[in-house]
């Protein structure tokens, strides 16, 4: 029998019961009964821990920071060395973004534990988000150690310090980074290069062919065939690190993605009458993200009706540029006359890159097609969630990292249609200028 939540006064047993119930309900997605039954517990004991921990997690998870922020603090000042608190703490207020109060909090874990990898890893993504980059990638580089960035085959084998490599071969790899990542940061190959050593890379098939024609590569291999033999090796992602990079010295040779004359590469649009439009492309998901998972970036996908409610402005087609789970999403829309799907066409980047180089603008969510636009030198229009990746920095809406991008930001958590404001107004001007 479930223990009644109207009790004015809880013993030890009857506490026990009612944080189970609660415990259950969360698991059952059951939100209002665990909020009702953490905060009786509450009213009559509001320094239980256990009640705190749930209603700080459950407040968290539903965006509810401010209550989440107030049960974490309550937990702290009754044990103020609970580093999963402080954690907590930590991400809530990066959620917020009060960034550098939770870099503050991250400092306070790490005058616990001096060398605590979570904490300096994190305190690394808020510093580069701030702009710091020394510090920034330094901390950064202590994802490593956590077990989703370590490979079985690196072991026994030197990581590369950014040194002299006189004639050594090194391999450079993705280290479970996204699209996205590997093809903002590929153009650090050439500064390998210059360090004097041999330079496998090593990434998924479908940007196999994209980065042929990458500066400095000796050797270019698919994570699906067998490593070819190497002396030292880094991740993509350490690259940054290795050669101290700052916002002033980032990699700006553009376009360092380069679509090759090839018949083999020569896409062509579809024919439509109105061959005088502008042409933008689109892309509204991440991709291959399951949106029941809370732990997905699917917080960064777009509802495709707002795109689709650009055909409100005259003289521009819209070209799908989607691939992956939601792809088929714009079956709804269809037919209309100025809106194209180009997915068909699109096996791997070098397919995508062949088509946005026939188009006049790219407007994307936060995905690899954002990055590889830019990597080209194409105008493109980067959506961003409300909590964007470090790597677009603060109150900006331009990136150091492509100079071809502008940024589109979110005022508040999934509000998209105040950016789409922006964009319309922003198109239109844009397209005043033609």
């Amino acid at each position: 029998m479930q223990a009644s939540i109207h009790e004015s006064k809880h013993s030890k047993s009857s506490l026990s019961v009612l944080l189970l119930e609660a415990l259950q309900n969360y698991r059952a997605g059951n939100i209002q009964r665990v909020e009702l039954i953490l905060n009786n517990i509450l009213r009559d004991n509001p320094n239980c821990l256990e009640a705190l921990k749930l209603l700080g997690m459950l407040s968290h998870t539903n965006n509810k920071f401010d209550q989440a922020i107030v049960c974490y603090q309550k937990i702290i000042a009754q044990i103020p060395d609970d580093i999963n608190s402080l954690i907590n703490l930590a991400w809530a207020y990066h959620q917020k973004q009060n960034f550098d109060r939770a870099i503050n909090i991250y400092d306070q874990i790490l005058e616990i534990e001096p060398e605590h990898d979570y904490a300096l890893w994190h305190r690394g993504l808020l510093l580069l988000k701030k702009g710091n980059y020394l510090i920034g990638f330094k901390d950064f580089e202590r994802r490593k150690n956590h077990p989703y960035y370590q490979d079985s085959y690196l072991e026994n084998h030197q990581l590369w310090d950014g040194s002299e490599l006189n004639g050594k071969k090194i391999l450079l790899y993705h280290s479970n980074n996204g699209f996205g990542d590997i093809i903002q940061l590929i153009r650090y190959v050439p500064l390998v290069k210059q360090r004097g050593g041999k330079v496998t890379v090593a990434v998924p098939k479908s940007l196999l062919r994209l980065f042929r024609a990458i500066e400095g590569i000796d050797r270019l291999v698919s994570l699906s065939e067998p490593l070819p033999k190497f002396d030292v090796y880094s991740p993509l992602s350490s690259l940054p690190y290795c050669f101290q990079t700052t916002l002033e010295t980032i990699p700006d040779r553009f376009p360092y993605i380069k679509i090759s004359p090839s018949p083999k590469n020569s896409l062509c649009l579809p024919k439509v009458a109105q061959t005088n439009n502008f042409k933008i492309g689109f892309v509204w998901s991440s991709g291959h993200r399951d949106r029941n998972n809370t732990n997905s970036l699917a917080y960064r996908d777009c509802p495709l009706n707002f795109f689709i409610d650009l055909l409100s402005i005259s003289d521009i087609n819209l070209y799908s540029l989607q691939v992956g789970t939601w792809a088929r999403e714009i079956d709804e829309f269809k037919p209309k006359s100025r809106l194209h799907d180009l997915t068909l066409q699109i096996k791997d980047f070098a397919d995508t890159a062949a088509l946005i180089s026939q188009l006049d603008l790219v407007i994307s969510v936060d995905t690899a097609v954002a990055h590889l636009a830019g990597s080209m030198g194409t105008p493109v229009w980067t959506l961003l969630a409300y909590d964007s990746d470090w790597r677009w920095l603060i109150d900006r809406n331009d990136s150091p990292w492509y100079p071809s991008m502008k940024l589109f930001r979110q005022a508040e958590y999934g509000n998209w249609q105040s950016i789409f404001t922006q964009v319309k107004t922003a198109l239109k001007k844009h397209l005043l200028k033609q």
